[in-house]
């Protein structure tokens, strides 16, 4: 598959990152605003396909160029220049974009860096580090301090020889990524229109046709066959390219009263169980995730039906409080609120969150809807991932014999 760099995108997002990193502020290690730390410097280890699947590092190279390159160096220094220290094949692709772009009136730079192998690699940095260490004092060094221990020789080298003070950058960066711009929010809705043919043309149709024939079919099993059918769009009449598409996380399928409400649950193998089900997809298009998550009922008991009212009741007011200048925790002490009046005994089993931004990163965690983040919605946020949810004991012990089937609600 040949690699094709937006010109556009990259300068324009390239712009935004720079331009806040020399606005400054403590999100890019500056005491206030106007101060930030003399120079940025990302570091991409060896790729590990055992690794994490999301990382701000990765999100910052999929705004840039689309695509995650391993064995590599961005850097911003203060004369309006961003270096790349990379290898030839990946210089040749992203050298397509030119040397100069704007932003904003802005004039900026590109420095495509060649890394040589074996024992040229050290006498490859060199240029680099001058260039960072000539920017302002040369001093402090922006840096992301969850991914910089990344694996690999070229990465032991660079942590080796950059020296300086390295302040973590990690919030300054997730709140420009946050912000997506037209081509971002036209992507994050083609992965939700996957994301939503998957769960309605798929699985729901797959857990249906169980249902009425009676057959037994594990969690995650069920889950597999979603998986398989996210990365081939065209089983749910998708025009997608399958080579853009990737499952955010293998899909979650729970019944039976064993529910875990944490995005990182995952299917067991336990049969499928005609009584309360949650399903949850998410698919991620170009890089940007989309996520649905929903509960069916079969045969639902009085309790459950008014839980499930009184949380479509939560979800409801959290969706029309999502406007700009809205705190996050006041979304959540409006969810809080709703759960009082509408039935206040689920107050003592509903979740500490009910939702977090989403984008390149799955979760974005500086952005979550609970009572302690204080963050304030900006223009251009997009795909808040909300929900509701409760579960006490007395709701999750349904009898595991299985019931007649009947019309799904």
């Amino acid at each position: 598959m040949s690699i094709v760099i937006d010109k556009n995108n990259f300068w324009n997002r390239f712009g935004a990152l720079y331009t806040s990193w020399k606005k400054g502020g403590p999100g890019w290690g500056g005491a206030k605003v106007g101060e930030s730390t003399d120079a940025v410097v990302f570091l991409y280890g060896r790729s590990d396909d055992d690794g994490a699947l999301y990382s701000r590092s990765s999100a910052i190279q999929l705004a840039l160029l689309g695509v995650e390159i391993s064995d590599m160096v961005i850097a911003f220094t203060a004369d309006n220049t961003m270096h790349m220290l990379m290898g030839p094949k990946q210089i040749k692709i992203i050298s397509t974009v030119g040397d100069e772009g704007s932003y904003k009136g802005a004039t900026f730079k590109l420095n495509c860096i060649e890394k040589k192998k074996g024992d040229e690699a050290k006498n490859s940095l060199a240029p680099l580090l001058d260039a960072i260490k000539d920017s302002k004092d040369g001093k402090r060094y922006g840096y992301l301090k969850k991914d910089w221990q990344s694996d690999g020789k070229f990465s032991k080298l660079v942590r080796g020889a950059l020296g300086g003070e390295l302040v973590d950058v990690a919030s300054g960066v997730a709140g420009v990524l946050a912000v997506k711009d037209s081509n971002g929010i036209g992507t994050i809705t083609k992965s939700a229109e996957l994301t939503t043919r998957v769960l309605r043309k798929f699985l729901l149709d797959k857990i249906e046709g169980v249902i009425d024939d009676e057959k037994d079919i594990k969690h995650s099993l069920l889950a597999e066959e979603t998986e398989d059918v996210i990365v081939e769009p065209k089983k749910v009449k998708s025009k997608l390219d399958p080579n853009d598409v990737e499952s955010c996380y293998t899909p979650i399928i729970m019944s039976g009263g064993n529910y875990d409400l944490k995005p990182s649950a995952e299917s067991n193998d336990d049969n499928l169980h005609y009584g309360t089900i949650i399903c949850a997809v998410g698919c991620r298009y170009k890089g940007y995730c989309s996520n649905i998550a929903r509960t069916y009922f079969i045969n639902p008991t009085k309790d459950c039906k008014v839980t499930y009212e009184a949380l479509t009741a939560v979800y409801q007011a959290c969706k029309s409080h999502l406007r700009v200048g809205k705190r996050l925790n006041e979304v959540y002490a409006v969810a809080v609120e709703t759960i009082k009046k509408k039935a206040p005994g689920l107050l003592p089993h509903f979740t500490t969150s009910c939702g977090f931004g989403m984008g390149l990163e799955f979760r974005e965690g500086l952005y979550v809807i609970n009572e302690r983040t204080s963050v304030s919605f900006s223009k251009g946020w997009c795909s808040i991932c909300v929900w509701a949810s409760v579960m006490s004991s007395a709701q999750t012990q349904r009898r595991q014999k299985r019931l007649k089937p009947r019309p799904m609600q």
